[in-house]
């Protein structure tokens, strides 16, 4: 600013013309020509740090180099951006801090010493008007317009963080923001005419120059949204006067930027195979963790919801599963007990809108190559995800109760827009499954929504006869019966009860399609598809009985249009099968949880449960009830625990901050020990009669060949057809026991013996705790407590009677 000042004060006692009003005029001129030109070079003289290829040390206090000179992002040397980091993440995963970070040289901005508040800014933005005013192609203008919009970007954010919302105009962030929404909508403007000026964007030969900026569009608007969001949490975190409309003016450029995006990219690439080629480079290309993927895919379907739906469902074929993919195969490499710690805390702090991120997970679970374990991992993330939205929409109400309204419609407006969704569909049902709060303003705005979404469909089927809704019928059926899980089966039971009678025959068709495909899958695929759609909800233990019931009831209704062949009737064990991976699910879900937040959810959905599906859990579990009590003790004990050693270590003179971390990791190490010791409950449940039982019998009993040999024709024929020896035995009738006593004295001493046990002989294995002698027990001597009940002494064999051990002789 000294050499600009020098400059025009030198150049304003040069003026010939000086006191006239020309000369004035020119005077101003001249000065506004030093500051295009001045400013960019003075640019270069802001101290960067040491090294610019690392975010700032203090993520407190971000700081934004300044504006480099290059007209195009492409152009801006590293040495004219610093990389100093925007946003501040402060949780205790690294991964979350690496994929929420966004540096200014991603951003392509710098760091500005005029900030949005000064009265000279707006000589700054009208000098940009005049670098894009004589910039004619439309490329160069759009990529120069994207850099300008980050650029206020970055200049409000930098205001924000060194003066807070309250100490700032709301009408200086208003402008900046609409500043940043006027070149979104001007590059939109534009993008048909760069699709039409640019050839090699219209046969695909060349990678071309609209390609570039379709990409630049897509890595920006990622970053944007983060930026965004930060700025979004910080103003609620205040909660000053003007937070409300701070909040909401922000959520409407997050909307407005990435509905911008979507129609622009879609209007620069037509061709939905490019248009998904340039998204997965671009996620490709991120920086950030592991588990980067499931943050830039919440970004990237806002974008997806404004692009034609053709090109929304190549996308979602194509690249979202690719990208997950990758992910998983990422998850996989840590080892199983990391893994769910890291994921855990990812999912507790990651940013993005939660609704997408349980749309995200149940596509994850629908992998073919999905792992038992890795379902359960995201079966849990989605109800962690499902508790952070209601926490945050509950948070709105902080804010008065017409803001939170307002809020709560913009968080599930999406669900009605858009038309027949099946991933929208799903993700209704299973948050108003999932969701246990007490604002029963949110549970209204959530039946609306999902009664909108509902309506969606109803509108698609407007024309039964219509060719059209015939195929648009095909598509959304095949959606729904790719994954016939418990939340497909709940909306179409929904579809149903909303649909207009000459409607539902498509929903009827849609079940009887999904029902098909369900025992299919089960029967082929049988654990790996248990995985797939078991949930943690005790309510689909329900659903498992009662499709069991409609099945053994009318085998037909499950193989396809009427008249086609049903499934045998043996076929209803895979709902057997069902049943207990559910429960399964369940218990494990269960022995994961280590916080009280998590637990009174999990206790919470069974509030209402059917006493017939808790009947079922404790068949298969029957220590379920005395696990949760333990495991609630236990979590109790842990905060309390926790508390303490934080009030010990706040009042150490002697421990600074490096050594209350330090403690604090030697502290949860200590308490992850113990957590891992063998407790008395799980030592108890080894020795659990219903399932050491199951156990010693797969170990000492060869299973059988066929285990369901009666529908094999060869048995079939040999039943139905009596050998010699059967058809020479006599009918036996009333009254005539004496004759065939002694006419048949073999066959009747057959006839009347009874196998049934002696009840002076013990059976072969003791369930209750292990023999001496016995091979595969869990463990070396009986436990320490004292054995159940019926294994006393009292109840031991009489003198004289059968042995206890060892095979039996005769009929028993």
């Amino acid at each position: 600013m000294d050499q600009q000042h020098w400059l025009s004060c030198y150049l304003t006692k040069m003026n010939p013309f000086q006191g006239s009003a020309f000369g004035r005029i020119t005077g101003i001129v001249i000065v506004v020509a030093v500051f295009l030109c001045v400013q960019p070079l003075s640019a270069q003289t802001v101290e960067e740090p040491a090294n610019p290829t690392e975010p700032a040390a203090d993520l407190a206090t971000p700081v934004i180099a300044e504006e480099p000179a290059a007209d195009t992002i492409e152009d801006a040397s590293p040495e004219a951006v610093a990389t100093e980091t925007i946003i501040d993440t402060s949780t205790p995963s690294q991964e979350v801090i690496q994929d929420e970070t966004v540096t200014t040289e991603e951003l392509g901005a710098s760091d500005a010493s005029i900030l949005p508040d000064s009265p000279w800014y707006g000589l700054k933005r009208f000098g940009r008007s005049i670098r894009e005013a004589v910039t004619f192609d439309p490329i160069k203008k759009s990529t120069l317009q994207l850099r300008h919009a980050n650029q206020e970007l970055a200049d409000v954010n930098k205001l924000i963080q060194e003066k807070s919302f309250a100490s700032i105009d709301p009408a200086v962030l208003d402008k900046a923001l609409s500043y940043v929404e006027q070149k979104g909508e001007a590059i939109k403007l534009r993008s048909a005419d760069i699709q039409r000026s640019d050839p090699q964007s219209q046969d695909g030969t060349a990678p071309s120059e609209s390609g570039e900026l379709v990409q630049a569009l897509l890595d920006r608007q990622i970053k944007q949204q983060k930026l965004l969001e930060h700025l979004e949490k910080q103003a609620i975190q205040e909660s000053s006067d003007t937070a409300p409309a701070l909040v909401e003016r922000i959520q409407q450029t997050r909307e407005r930027s990435a509905e911008q995006v979507g129609e622009s990219v879609s209007q620069m690439e037509q061709n939905p195979e490019r248009l998904a080629a340039h998204m997965q480079e671009v996620l490709e290309d991120q920086p950030g963790s592991e588990f980067k993927h499931l943050r830039n895919l919440e970004i990237l379907r806002r974008v997806e919801e404004s692009v034609p739906e053709e090109a929304r469902d190549v996308i979602r074929d194509v690249v979202e599963t690719k990208m997950l993919k990758e992910f998983t195969d990422n998850l996989g490499q840590f080892p199983p007990e990391e893994r769910r710690e890291k994921f855990q805390n990812y999912v507790e702090h990651i940013g993005g809108d939660e609704t997408r991120h349980v749309e995200i997970f149940d596509q994850l679970k629908q992998l073919d190559d999905i792992s038992g374990e890795n379902a359960q991992v995201f079966e849990a993330s989605k109800d962690i995800f499902v508790r952070r939205f209601g926490e945050r929409v509950e948070q709105f109400g902080e804010l008065g109760e017409e803001f939170a309204a307002r809020a709560r419609e913009r968080a599930l407006a999406r669900f009605k827009e858009g038309g027949a969704d099946v991933s929208k569909l799903r993700a209704i049902e299973d948050i108003e499954s999932r969701i246990n709060i007490d604002d029963e303003a949110l549970r209204r705005d959530i039946e609306k929504h999902r009664t909108a979404a509902i309506q969606a469909f109803k509108e698609e089927f407007a024309d039964p006869e219509s060719q059209t809704v015939a195929a648009k019928f095909e598509k959304l059926s095949k959606e729904l019966a790719d994954n016939p899980d418990p939340i497909a089966f709940k909306a179409i039971q929904s579809l149903k009860e909303n649909l207009l009678p000459a409607q539902r025959e498509f929903a009827d068709r849609m079940e009887r399609s999904m029902q098909e495909k369900f025992i299919q899958r089960a029967v082929k695929e049988q654990e790996k598809f248990f995985a797939q759609i078991t949930t943690s909800n005790p309510e689909d233990i329900q659903f498992f009985q009662e499709l069991k019931d409609k099945f053994i009831a009318n085998p037909g209704e499950f193989a396809g249009p009427p008249g086609t062949p049903g499934f045998a009737p043996f076929t209803s064990a895979v709902f057997e099968k069902g049943i207990a991976a559910q429960t399964d699910v369940i218990a494990n879900r269960l022995d994961a949880i280590d916080d009280q937040q998590g637990l009174e959810q999990f206790q919470q959905k069974f509030q209402n449960l059917d006493e017939n599906a808790l009947n079922a859990l404790r068949r298969r579990h029957n220590a379920f009830e005395e696990t949760f009590k333990e495991k609630q003790t236990n979590i109790q004990n842990d905060d309390l625990r926790r508390e303490a050693e934080a009030s010990q270590l706040q009042f150490d003179p002697f421990c600074d901050d490096a050594c209350q971390k330090q403690e604090r990791q030697r502290f949860e190490q200590m308490i992850q020990t113990q957590k891992e010791r063998p407790q008395p409950m799980e030592i108890q449940r080894q020795f659990n009669p219903d399932q050491l039982q199951p156990q010693l019998k797969q170990e000492f009993i060869p299973p059988k060949e066929n285990p369901v040999p009666f529908n094999e024709p060869a048995f079939k024929q040999e039943f139905n057809t009596p050998n010699q020896e059967e058809q020479n035995k006599p009918e036996f009738m009333p009254g005539q026991m004496p004759e065939l006593k002694q006419e048949f004295p073999g066959e009747f001493q057959k006839i009347m013996m009874k196998e049934e046990p002696r009840p002076d002989v013990k059976p072969e294995f003791q369930p209750e705790f292990n023999k001496p002698d016995m091979q595969g027990g869990f463990l070396e001597q009986p436990p320490s407590f004292s054995p159940p009940e019926g294994n006393g002494p009292e109840d031991a064999p009489p003198p004289g009677g059968g042995p206890t051990n060892g095979p039996q002789s005769g009929p028993q």
